[in-house]
């Protein structure tokens, strides 16, 4: 699943592997930031109650332009993906974190793809029912 922003930046997401049997919407995903300031990709852990939570908090946001909705990898600053009000005028930050540790030699070094992006109601309503309809049709048992 793609979600385009201004200038040419996107966010994709996919799920890579289901994870263990009997929990719903546990996932291993791969997720791509393309912007004219950063690029990464990471692969990691959904927990199926944060990803089924998430879902529910987009829902909710979507129908009441009330709240936030936030997407945390498994691994705590591995992945993070987030909705929140951005002004009063109705306009939203779209946030998307990915993190990946890795050691040169003994010393752990950390690299990070991190970009925000503000869209109108309109847009983020359209990101909200996109990321709903694609976990539901992946994960849906």
């Amino acid at each position: 699943m793609r979600i385009e922003f201004e200038d040419k930046s996107y966010f994709e997401i996919s799920i890579n592997q289901r994870g263990t049997v009997g929990i719903p919407y546990e996932c291993e995903i791969h997720a791509k930031l393309q912007s004219k300031i950063t690029s990464g990709e990471i692969y990691c852990w959904l927990d199926g109650l944060d990803l089924k939570a998430f879902l529910s908090e987009l829902s909710t946001l979507n129908e009441s332009l009330k709240g936030k909705a936030t997407l945390n990898s498994e691994t705590p600053g591995e992945f993070l993906f987030q909705i929140l009000p951005a002004n009063q005028s109705g306009h939203y930050a779209v946030v998307i974190r990915l993190s990946k540790l890795f050691f040169i030699k003994t010393q752990e070094c950390e690299a990070v793809a991190s970009n925000a992006f503000e869209v109108d109601a309109e847009a983020m309503s359209k990101i909200c029912k996109k990321i709903i309809a694609y976990f539901h049709e992946e994960l849906a048992a």
